[in-house]
C-alpha cells in the first residue's frame, strides 16, 4: 500500500470503512466461521489503523461491536494539516 493510499484510507474514510464492513465482512464471512451478532466482532489495528478501526466501528456498529486500537491515532484534525504536539494543558511535560 502506498503511503498516498495509507493516508486516503486510515484517517476516518467513509468510502474505506463502507467497504470494510460492507464488502470484507461479507467475504470473510463466507470464507470463516465467525459470529454475526456485532457483539462477536472485533476490529482492531494500531497508529492510523487503529483510527481507522475506531471510526469504523462508530460508523458501522451494527457489524463492529469491539475495537482494539492499538496506539491509534486519535488526535486526528482533518481541518488542520497535523495533530497539535502537546496535550490539552501541557500535560506531557
Amino acid at each position: 500500500m502506498s503511503q498516498k493510499a495509507r493516508d486516503r484510507d486510515l484517517v476516518c474514510s467513509a468510502p474505506f470503512a463502507d467497504f470494510l464492513a460492507q464488502e470484507l465482512v461479507s467475504w470473510v464471512r463466507a470464507k470463516y466461521r465467525i459470529g454475526e451478532q456485532p457483539t462477536q466482532v472485533v476490529l482492531a489495528s494500531s497508529s492510523d489503523g487503529g483510527l481507522c478501526a475506531a471510526y469504523t466501528a462508530w460508523k458501522h456498529p451494527k457489524v463492529f461491536g469491539n475495537v482494539l486500537s492499538q496506539s491509534g491515532n486519535l488526535p486526528y484534525f482533518p481541518t488542520r494539516s497535523r495533530a497539535p504536539t502537546s496535550l490539552p494543558g501541557n500535560m506531557d511535560g
